[in-house]
């Protein structure tokens, strides 16, 4: 009987360990997220960013101070946040210093802007091991 209850205990143990690794990953590295940043950036920048409102394009970027957070499943019981929840497996917050030139768009031609700033963003993996960028809670487009 005692091996019985110990086998249950084990079993028991690792199951809870099992299923509370699936919302334990621990994501990209700083380094891996500021490479990850830097491939998104160089196909869409904010708006703000550009000094348009009709956009533009990156002419430099200088990403410093990356940090990623912890997982928002791991932080929150293993759930996401319903604006996440059913396009991404998990989600991390990042906090970033960006410096940069961008050329914006004047309609008729382009002018350079400058940017600098401290900045947070969500980077969320996406079910097909993709990933997505987003910011105040929407989600940016181009990129990956």
């Amino acid at each position: 009987m005692k091996k019985i209850l110990a086998v249950l205990g084990v079993l028991v143990v690792a199951t809870m360990l099992c299923s509370c690794d699936k919302f334990m990953d621990k994501g990209p590295t700083n380094e891996q997220t500021q490479q990850i940043f830097e491939n998104f950036f160089k196909k869409s920048i904010p708006i703000d960013w550009a000094g348009s409102m009709m956009g533009g394009k990156l002419k430099n970027i200088t990403l410093t101070n990356v940090k990623r957070g912890e997982s928002m499943k791991k932080s929150n019981n293993g759930q996401l946040p319903p604006d996440y929840s059913s396009t991404c497996q998990d989600c991390w917050p990042v906090s970033m210093r960006v410096k940069g030139v961008a050329m914006a768009n004047m309609i008729f031609n382009w002018k350079e802007h400058s940017f600098e700033e401290e900045t947070s963003f969500k980077l969320c993996k996406t079910y097909e091991n993709g990933w997505m960028i987003f910011t105040d809670g929407r989600m940016m487009t181009g990129g990956m």
